[in-house]
């Protein structure tokens, strides 16, 4: 096992160099700084390492904060507007852009995302589910394409309410995909299309037509 001293100190270096850089805003500095002061166990080493490292894209000037709630932060990253949670919860209802509809990263958390208004063509979906629960909300019109990955996970689609189809169980499908599609009465041309990516890890990902 890691000692956890050095590997926050290691950690607050990393930090401190990001935002040296400005790959991450003072806010965010500031908020992973106080994740990894509070942490005590190896799981929580795990959660707040996987955070820190994320890949951030520089700081975009004058640009509003992000969105911070407790212990979760929103940014937009180039490609989809990331949403991070971490040891709490979030409900939101998500309107997609640009055929984007976030990056969904949940630690020791739970998400439930509403998908709302789904625009003709495919949009795209990321979430990562680390000993967390996501729940995904989309419309019953929607063809979903699933491919979330369960890493000593699990996966769910519903076709429709009720009928729950189970892509990944807790012991299989380790380093597998899941990747189905669904049609159904709603069938027509221009139909809109969510395509999910992602992996469970230690966590649940479900997928819910409403």
């Amino acid at each position: 096992m890691p000692d956890i001293t050095i590997e926050k100190e290691k950690l607050t270096n990393t930090l401190s160099e990001q935002f040296s850089q400005n790959k991450i805003t003072l806010e965010e500095y500031e908020k992973m700084l106080d994740w990894v002061n509070k942490i005590e166990t190896g799981k929580e080493l795990m959660a707040v390492r996987n955070m820190v490292h994320y890949n951030y894209e520089p700081a975009i000037p004058n640009a509003a904060p992000p969105e911070n709630v407790n212990k979760n932060v929103a940014r937009t990253n180039g490609r989809h507007k990331k949403y991070d949670t971490i040891f709490s919860s979030r409900n939101v209802t998500v309107k997609p852009e640009n055929g984007k509809a976030g990056y969904f990263s949940c630690v020791f958390s739970t998400n439930q995302i509403n998908i709302a208004d789904l625009p003709p063509g495919i949009t795209e979906l990321k979430v990562e589910s680390v000993f967390s629960s996501i729940e995904i909300k989309v419309p019953k019109y929607a063809k979903i394409i699933n491919d979330v990955s369960p890493v000593f996970g699990s996966v769910y689609v519903s076709k429709e309410s009720g009928a729950v189809k189970q892509l990944g169980d807790l012991l299989g499908r380790v380093f597998g995909s899941a990747s189905e599609s669904y049609d159904d009465e709603y069938e027509y041309e221009d139909r809109p299309v969510l395509h999910i990516k992602g992996e469970a890890v230690f966590g649940n990902v479900s997928i819910k037509r409403v």
